[in-house]
């Protein structure tokens, strides 16, 4: 829709100014994605949220592409399994962040392209 898009163009636009910042300084930018509750544990149909991220995480992964100073870590593929079904609830406190649980999975997540990122020449 409309609306999502001009939410996404926005986001574009301080992302932008974050990369040309970065660029400016010479500093190498990592943008990671941290996955919502619902890219998680979906719901069953697609809501206007879960548009909204698709939509967003297209816009960082093109920026990314064409931004040398730019990098982006999508780390919202998760295997929808059974039994990463039967986590939810498990991993994030009530206000929707990271438990200790949700952090050190998140964490072993986030590691490769951590590294990835750091270690490269």
């Amino acid at each position: 829709s409309l609306r999502l898009r001009r939410f996404v163009a926005i986001s574009k636009a301080h992302v932008a100014r974050i990369v040309a910042m970065a660029e400016a300084a010479a500093v190498p930018l990592l943008v990671v994605w941290v996955p919502a509750p619902d890219e998680m544990f979906p719901p069953v149909r697609v809501t206007a949220a879960m548009q909204l991220f698709e939509l967003g995480r297209r816009m960082l992964r093109d920026m990314g592409d064409a931004a040398p100073a730019m990098t982006f870590a999508d780390l919202s593929a998760i295997p929808h399994t059974p039994d990463w079904r039967r986590r939810q609830g498990t991993l994030r406190l009530s206000d929707g962040h990271f438990n200790a649980e949700g952090s050190a999975w998140y964490a072993a997540l986030a590691a490769p392209a951590l590294a990835e990122f750091l270690l490269r020449p």
